[in-house]
């Protein structure tokens, strides 16, 4: 009786043992798919808070270079308005001097013979011509402008989380006395294309 009492123990013993060597092994293996599960946690929580740094500088280069060309535009528009009215006062200016120089020839041929000396003065009408067609030019390339397309701003707006998380990921993973978190303190946002 004794001796089947004593291999039962041994076989209850074993049988234990193995439990406890199966569970300590379990742990062990927890403990190192925790310890990995932590570090990349930790890698991509750098990544995700690199990225949302990023798209924050992004959008903000975004927005100055907005700004620059929005006030290149508009000192554009100052100056072309400026040119096309230089361009009419030189043109009106160009034909005052061509009006001046029809009525010095005309006052000079009407002279001839009564003054004492005789100037000779001709109009150089290809000079005139040549300013005629530089304005034109310069009228066409004017007039020819091509209005420049809209710009559309680069915005960042908040994702809508309700959407984006599935109703099987509610509870949270834990390592430790610590809750291993879906990255809630980093704001998601979306870039998009406004006008």
């Amino acid at each position: 009786m004794q001796g089947l009492i004593n291999t039962a123990d041994r076989t209850f013993f074993n049988r234990v043992n193995k439990i406890c060597q199966f569970l300590q092994e379990s742990e062990n293996n927890a403990e190192h798919a925790n310890n990995v599960t932590s570090e990349a946690y930790a890698v991509i929580r750098k990544n995700v808070v690199q990225n949302y740094v990023t798209g924050i500088k992004y959008v903000e280069k975004a927005e100055e270079l907005y700004k620059n060309i929005t006030a290149l535009k508009q000192q554009t528009a100052a100056l072309a308005k400026k040119m096309s009215t230089l361009r009419s006062i030189i043109q009106q200016k160009v034909n005052e001097i061509h009006q001046m120089e029809v009525d010095i020839d005309i006052k000079i041929r009407a002279c001839k013979g009564s003054c004492a000396k005789l100037f000779v003065y001709s109009i150089e009408r290809e000079s005139y011509l040549i300013l005629d067609k530089h304005l034109s030019q310069l009228d066409s390339i004017s007039k020819g402008r091509v209005k420049p397309a809209e710009l559309r701003v680069v915005k960042m707006r908040p994702i809508n989380e309700a959407t984006l998380v599935s109703k099987d990921y509610t509870s949270l993973p834990r390592e430790g006395n610590v809750a291993l978190n879906h990255f809630e303190d980093v704001e998601q946002y979306q870039l998009a294309l406004e006008n």
